[in-house]
């Protein structure tokens, strides 16, 4: 399963790269603004300008992915409350099936819930063997409820698919808005490019003004820096800082394996 090469980078050394490009985009863009300043004589007027064009630009494409990253973020930590639910749910309704199908049904929850709880399941070279292995529990499960069912269809068989339906649903949710969706690549393209613009711009300003260098224009760089990185924690939210808590599933597995 392909993602974008931004999320293979640990998030410190992320955001050192993101910084050192900063800061060589302004310090190129304030080399630039001292040689105009002293070979043609530009002002500060219309560059200002442009670079607080230029700068309100990039605050709005921050925000607009920011809301992106954080929606995604909130609706990821609700589906491991939701999904721990319906799992917890679907092994109760155990009960409900007949005793040639109870005991193995109650053993493959075990062992899905067992993956779904280990966070490094989902990381790398084990997230495909995790998902394959995952996807032959659900198959076998439901081969067990169908047997249930057509053997002996009641009510209560009936609750105990409806459950393992959602249980499957749920999965499927998880994967696609955790690991399959995630904020493309040509959208992180536009960030760093606007980014990088944006840094040659105030660098530029700052050489027109100054040989000097800024401690402004660093802390801008850093700024910038840290919002691009929080974003690319958020979309992940298995890594770095910002991690989504996988407790509700955490404790299932502890009950679980404690019956």
């Amino acid at each position: 399963m392909e993602t974008h090469f931004l999320y293979a980078i640990p998030i410190p050394l992320l955001f050192g790269a993101t910084l050192l490009v900063g800061l060589a985009a302004i310090e190129a863009g304030r080399r630039l603004g001292v040689y105009r300043r002293k070979s043609a004589g530009e002002s500060l007027g219309p560059v200002g300008s442009a670079v607080g064009a230029t700068l309100g630009l990039l605050a709005f494409i921050l925000a607009f992915t920011f809301g992106i990253a954080a929606s995604r973020y909130d609706a990821r930590k609700q589906l491991v409350v939701d999904e721990a639910n319906a799992i917890g749910t679907c092994f109760l309704r155990t009960d409900f099936l007949p005793e040639a199908q109870r005991a193995e049904a109650r053993s493959l929850l075990t062992e899905y819930v067992a993956l779904r709880a280990d966070v490094e399941n989902f990381k790398g070279e084990r997230l495909e063997p995790t998902l394959a292995r995952a996807a032959r529990i659900q198959t076998e499960l439901w081969g067990l409820a169908a047997a249930a069912g057509n053997a002996r269809p009641s009510p209560m068989t009936a609750l105990f698919t409806a459950s393992l339906n959602e249980v499957i649903d749920l999965h499927e949710e998880r994967v696609t808005k955790g690991i399959t969706n995630r904020i493309p690549g040509p959208l992180w393209g536009l960030l760093y490019l606007v980014a990088t613009l944006a840094m040659v711009s105030v660098g530029y300003l700052f050489g027109l003004d100054s040989d000097r260098r800024s401690i402004g224009a660093i802390l801008l760089a850093v700024t910038f820096s840290t919002v691009l990185v929080t974003i690319a924690d958020l979309d992940d939210g298995a890594k770095g800082v910002l991690r989504i808590s996988q407790s509700p599933i955490q404790n299932l597995h502890a009950n679980v394996a404690a019956e």
